[in-house]
């Protein structure tokens, strides 16, 4: 029989509201030890039992509570995922449970039960204060405490060893005001398993493999944990394997197509573009008109050299008809017509000088004419809008022609940390294997090999990474539907390697520039 607080009247016993039927105990009996004994854990036993003991004894609130040294502390409450340990009503019934146990409990393996009728006078004055304070706080109408004790010190026939000591505790709450009758031989069957239950979580919480699985505040039942030991030798004898396997080693690559003759067309001087012979996507012949630069400035260097030019052509012109015409007879006429050698050759002089400059500032006007240098196509795109009466700068790229017709070539590039497999093996055999998709077309593989590789390491564009320059021939099947720039992405195959070196060596590159490096390793 439970523990009762002394009745303060003896009313009729009525017809109970609530009855554990033995008979249906039994039937549920098998489903509870199944779900108490499923996975041998602190964290989902203490659960299962609260599930359990509501689901079987019907009660509507459940508590399990565990030793936490010198006090007992909250584990688990039936139907909730979770409670706030620092609720009132949770602090008051750990209070009480740590009262029961060091002076109702500590002693016997009767239950502890009190309802709504019974008298506290009959318990220790600590308890019943702490009663009160917890009825108070939870309102309830019925209350049972079921002692769970260990079970290797249990009592045998041959003697009376110590009693065992409690290793947790349940308590079943009511709330309504109803009369109960319970079975004795049900509760004690399931604190029995419920006691054998816990005792094997707590077994399995103290061995060192479930110690270092359960790290980071996490149990683990020993399903998990022979999961975790076949994981264990299945990650042994798999990192034997990789080591001793090998596997194809790929360096990735990024790139484009392009035709192999492409000239890129420069302005020739600081000017404005007057007109455009072509547009985008125009087939040009080598030395066809693309388009006319204007240069105001060169226009008035022209007109002012050849002023001079007509100029001086015209003193010469009277120097010499002076030369002509003048006589010996003067006492002065020796030094004038020196006088007048003299001038006509600094007039001649000029003559040639502004002549030279004349052809100079021609050849200039002729390259106002920007012509093709190659039979190809205009691959710019939207030139009415980049170049049509705007200014350029003398340098500056207008446009660029392609030979579509031409061969073609693949310009990839390979990151900077993935050069060294790469070299390596086209140093070994310069026949690298290549495969590539265009990324508008990922369903077609394309296989070719490696033509050039850049010896140098550069940076293409301000704010990209180190890259190699590395150039492919492009297969023929490719070509007719080839329209230049295209991305594609490559797979350089690199040789063999163990199957660990190609599925960890960006880790351990990662490792040894980051960790081992800076500690001088």
């Amino acid at each position: 029989m439970p523990l009762r607080a002394e009745s303060s009247s003896d009313p009729e016993d009525p017809s109970p509201d609530h009855f554990v039927d033995p008979r249906q105990f039994e039937r549920q009996f098998p489903q509870f030890c199944l779900e108490l004994h499923r996975e041998p854990s602190l964290i989902t036993t203490p659960a299962a039992i609260a599930a359990e003991f509501q689901r079987v004894f019907r009660s509507d609130r459940t508590w399990v509570l565990l030793p936490s040294g010198t006090k007992w502390q909250l584990q688990a409450v039936s139907n909730i995922p979770g409670f706030q340990r620092r609720a009132d009503v949770v602090w008051k019934l750990e209070q009480l449970m740590t009262l029961l146990e060091q002076t109702t409990l500590k002693r016997t393996e009767q239950s502890f039960q009190w309802s709504v009728g019974d008298s506290t006078s009959g318990l220790p004055p600590r308890v019943r204060q702490g009663l009160d304070q917890y009825l108070d706080e939870a309102h309830v109408c019925l209350i049972r405490v079921e002692p769970l004790r260990g079970m290797e010190n249990q009592t045998d026939a041959a003697g009376d060893p110590p009693q065992p000591d409690l290793i947790g505790m349940v308590v079943c709450e009511w709330f309504q005001p109803t009369q109960f009758q319970f079975a004795e031989p049900c509760w004690r069957s399931a604190r029995q398993q419920a006691a054998i239950a816990l005792q094997n979580a707590v077994d399995w919480s103290r061995t060192p493999l479930a110690m270092i699985l359960r790290r980071g505040g996490r149990a683990v039942s020993w399903r998990s944990a022979s999961a975790a030991g076949i994981a264990f030798v299945a990650i042994g004898l798999g990192m034997m394997l990789t080591a001793v396997i090998q596997i194809d080693l790929n360096v990735e690559a990024l790139g484009e197509l392009k035709p192999v003759r492409q000239r890129h067309v420069f302005a020739t001087s600081t000017s404005i573009v007057r007109s455009l012979a072509v547009t985008s996507g125009t087939n040009v012949q080598e030395g066809a008109t693309l388009l006319e630069l204007d240069n105001p400035e060169l226009e008035l260097e022209i007109r002012r050299a050849d002023g001079e030019l007509q100029t001086a052509e015209k003193r010469i012109a009277a120097i010499e008809t002076t030369r002509l015409d003048f006589g010996l007879s003067s006492p002065d006429a020796v030094n004038q017509m020196n006088s007048l050698a003299g001038e006509l050759k600094e007039q001649q002089q000029k003559r040639e000088n502004l002549r030279h400059e004349l052809e100079l500032l021609s050849f200039r006007r002729d390259e106002l004419k920007v012509v093709s240098p190659i039979r190809g196509r205009v691959v710019t795109w939207d030139l009415e809008r980049l170049l049509s009466r705007r200014p350029v700068a003398r340098g500056q790229r207008l446009l660029t022609i392609s030979d579509i017709d031409g061969p073609w070539e693949l310009e990839l590039r390979v990151a900077d940390e993935e050069t060294s497999d790469l070299l390596q093996a086209f140093s070994a055999s310069k026949s690298v294997p290549l495969d590539f998709v265009v990324v508008t077309q990922p369903e077609r593989m394309h296989t070719t090999t490696l033509k050039s590789i850049s010896q140098t390491v550069e940076i293409r564009i301000a704010g990209d990474a180190p890259s190699l320059l590395c150039r492919a021939d492009v297969p023929e099947n490719l070509v007719d539907g080839a329209v230049e720039g295209m991305s594609v992405r490559g797979r350089i195959h690199c040789g063999r390697r163990a199957v660990i070196v190609v599925l960890f060596r960006k880790f351990w590159r990662t490792v040894k520039e980051h960790v081992l490096f800076p500690w001088g390793w």
